[in-house]
């Protein structure tokens, strides 16, 4: 808290969404805070849809999505990923810390990690936008995080531009686990 505090000397605390001012301990200002688009209903812990989908081709526990990715959304993201705005990263872990420790998650979870960049991306953006996250609900949360259990094995398009069904065909073939590696 210290080191945030004498930043904002130098490098006054600013929104990430907006640019405005904001005190060093602050994450978002107000107006940007009360304009993010939480989801106001329950949504299927298993989809993450207002409808439920078929699960048994999910290869997964549970989902839990803070935002709906629309607006205001769209554009924290998009400074995260292509401006380094951090805040959004940390506000949304202590968001994401919450409806874990809510859920029950965070209790049952001996390490946080990341789905991995492809190095050329990362290379070019200079960071992993999906490491900071995790990071950050790591620190939240008080768990051990650890980048080094998945390995990717090419770069594929963008995700955001593809239906589901290609991204879930794109995770089978790109993503591995470097568990089995370590054996």
């Amino acid at each position: 808290m210290i080191y945030k505090f004498l930043l904002d000397f130098v490098y006054p605390n600013r929104c990430p969404i907006c640019g405005s001012f904001i005190k060093w301990d602050e994450l978002l200002c107000k107006v940007c805070e009360s304009k993010l688009p939480f989801h106001e209903k329950t949504l299927c812990e298993r989809c993450g849809k207002d409808k439920c989908l078929d699960h048994d081709s999910l290869h997964f526990d549970s989902i839990y999505t803070l935002m709906r990715y629309e607006d205001i959304c769209v554009k924290a993201i998009h400074q995260l990923k292509d401006d380094r705005q951090l805040n959004f990263a940390e506000y949304s872990a202590k968001l994401l810390g919450n409806v874990l420790r809510e859920n029950g998650i965070a209790q049952q979870a001996d390490i946080i990690t990341s789905v991995p960049m492809h190095k050329s991306k990362r290379r070019k953006r200079g960071y992993d936008q999906a490491q900071k996250l995790a990071h950050f609900t790591a620190m939240e949360l008080g768990i051990k995080e650890n980048y080094r259990l998945l390995g990717r094995t090419r770069d594929t398009a963008e995700q955001h531009t593809l239906t589901a069904a290609q991204r879930k065909t794109h995770a089978e073939e790109i993503y591995f686990s470097l568990l089995t590696m370590q054996t």
